[in-house]
């Protein structure tokens, strides 16, 4: 069921048929077959997109949000392991910026990948990087196929593949493509095969050697991961006390992923610590894309009686997956607690005529709550 694999095979297939069985004469021998061959092509790729339409419009539409963060940063990008927030600004400005269709706002979404390498890339290094890359991979391409390599067709298929997916992040797809720019850029007999082979040892000998050294920090780490996987039955229970005990010291190995910073902000807001919960919170939404860092923070400024910061973290978070209702009720029963009606009864009509998945109980529940709310109001 991955499109993504069944393009780059075929793309692969269409390559070798070019170069290793003269593809290009057969069709021009064969006119009725190649326009037959091209409309069952054609047809392919259609199907292919009909498989899953409602998933191949919304990674059209990711690629869309990505290339208006190039846009915004394109010479040095946002930074490495920042695609995520990238995404999510570009997505609260495309939002935010005009009024959108009923049919693209149900495009938006909070995703960790950007199911396109090369965007990625270009997000978090900037564009020149990526001409860079790509011109070493074309190269490297160019070498296999002039040394008749059938690793050549492995890469293609590979770089097709990152077209539509996140190769380099599956370790098994990394070392594949090591495998082929290593044969690429392999010298042949003589002194500077010998340099190149004592050269890959001493890498070898020095990858061992930071391996070892970085050893107990993985030990470490894994330790952090296995406490924190534990510690989220207190959050489950609603213990939240228990959580921050456990959580807390935990900043220093976690710091970097997401999910653990948001059950940590989360469960500082769910015992009153507003200003930590938001310091922490803050953190995690410079990595990530969800909203629900915004809703909380929003919160938490609530809490503390600073109304104007918490609106605009709740309309932020609005507009960064404006098809979510959670910030709308957020901000309808902040206006309702501040007797401006208006306001609550707007906020409570956009919730209610948001569509909602009749099997997410949750969603249905914010939906009922907004209507509940016009009923009386």
């Amino acid at each position: 069921m991955s499109r993504a694999g069944w393009l780059a095979a075929v793309a692969a297939v269409i390559v070798w048929a070019f170069y290793e069985k003269n593809l290009c004469t057969w069709l021009k021998q064969h006119r009725l077959l190649a326009i037959l061959s091209s409309s069952a092509l054609a047809a392919f790729f259609v199907g292919i997109f009909f498989l899953k339409p409602a998933s191949a419009m919304g990674r059209l539409h990711i690629w869309h949000m990505d290339l208006l963060a190039i846009a915004a940063e394109p010479l040095h990008g946002w930074g490495l392991g920042k695609r995520a927030f990238a995404f999510g600004e570009a997505q609260s400005r495309f939002y935010s910026e005009a009024l959108r269709t009923p049919s693209v706002i149900s495009l938006s979404c909070c995703p960790e990948e950007s199911f396109n390498e090369y965007l990625s890339l270009a997000v978090e290094l900037g564009v020149p990087a990526l001409i860079l890359i790509l011109a070493i991979l074309f190269l490297a391409l160019r070498c296999l196929m002039k040394r008749e390599s059938p690793l050549a067709y492995g890469l293609v298929a590979w770089m097709v593949f990152a077209f539509f997916s996140y190769p380099l992040s599956i370790m098994p797809m990394v070392i594949l493509l090591a495998v082929f720019l290593g044969a690429a850029f392999s010298l042949e007999e003589g002194a500077g095969r010998r340099i190149v082979i004592a050269a890959s040892a001493f890498a070898l000998l020095l990858f061992a050697g930071i391996f070892i050294n970085q050893l107990d920090e993985y030990r470490q780490h894994r330790k952090a991961v296995d406490s924190y996987a534990s510690s989220r039955m207190y959050l489950r229970d609603g213990t939240y006390d228990l959580a921050v005990e456990c959580l807390e010291p935990l900043l220093d190995d976690l710091g970097s992923e997401f999910r653990y910073l948001y059950d940590y902000g989360y469960a500082l807001h769910k015992t009153g610590r507003y200003e930590e919960s938001n310091s922490i919170l803050q953190r995690g939404a410079s990595i990530s894309c969800d909203p629900m860092f915004h809703d909380i923070m929003g919160k938490n400024h609530e809490a503390l009686g600073n109304y104007e910061m918490a609106e605009r973290e709740y309309l932020h978070a609005r507009d960064m997956v404006p098809c979510r209702l959670y910030p709308y009720i957020l901000l309808m029963d902040m206006k309702a607690s501040q007797a401006d009606t208006l306001s609550a009864i707007e906020y409570a009509r956009a919730a209610a005529a948001l569509p909602v998945n009749p099997r997410h109980a949750g969603m249905q529940g914010l939906r009922e709550r907004a209507l509940s709310f016009l009923e009386h109001d």
